[in-house]
């Protein structure tokens, strides 16, 4: 039928894949899980660099640094214009530690966003789809050993520029949160010994330990 003849076929879509396209990539990055500690005090200052092949690097320490932590909350949006697919296209985003002697590399994830591109189920979502990008869990490796140095949550949108001007892109900010009343109810105090007297007039008293996701403290 003529409305069979006009679908694509499969050398259609190959031809397409073969042309050169201009594509955005923008990566979405949320936090780092379980980083290796890089100092005496069991912690790291960690901080990110993200590099693409053909573009210029962003060296992002002074908007990226987070001290003492090792699950630092960046939520930082990064864009990458004219990606031309097809080519060898490396995105990499080191993870460094700040020091004063001497900033140390934690590792590097990287993603073959050639490959990721051209793979089925990647090439062939359909805008609603590409709206919704699933989070992804990036391994940081390091030269100096096999064992993984932590993880980075993320995801990554690689958009023609016709596809670009039809996901909008999102604003990432850390979890506000919700106000909540903590009651402790302590009803009595067992075993207690007393080495002076019978009996004391006693208190209690108690404190509460927090991580604030905006300010790592």
């Amino acid at each position: 039928s003529q409305e069979h003849l006009d679908e694509p076929t499969v050398e259609d879509h190959w031809a397409e894949m073969r042309q050169d396209k201009k594509m955005v990539l923008r990566f979405y990055l949320i936090r780092g899980i379980n980083l290796m500690a890089q100092d005496d005090d069991g912690f790291s200052d960690p901080f990110v660099n993200v590099k693409l092949t053909g573009h210029e690097p962003i060296m992002d320490k002074d908007r990226s640094l987070r001290n003492k932590t090792l699950c630092p909350n960046f939520y930082l949006y990064y864009e990458f214009k004219d990606v031309i697919m097809t080519g060898d296209h490396t995105l990499e985003i080191e993870v460094w530690d700040e020091d004063l002697i001497g900033d140390d590399n934690i590792g590097i994830a990287s993603v073959d966003l050639e490959d990721r591109h051209y793979t089925k189920s990647w090439y062939e979502r359909d805008i609603e789809a590409k709206k919704w990008q699933p989070k992804e869990w990036l391994p940081i490796i390091s030269p100096s050993t096999p064992v993984p140095q932590g993880k980075l949550e993320c995801w990554i949108d690689l958009l023609d520029d016709k596809e670009a001007g039809q996901v909008p892109i999102i604003s990432l900010e850390p979890p506000k949160g919700d106000p909540w009343e903590l009651r402790v109810v302590v009803w009595r105090v067992d075993e207690l010994n007393f080495r002076d007297s019978e009996e004391y007039n006693l208190f209690v008293s108690g404190n509460v330990e927090y991580k604030s996701v905006e300010d790592e403290k």
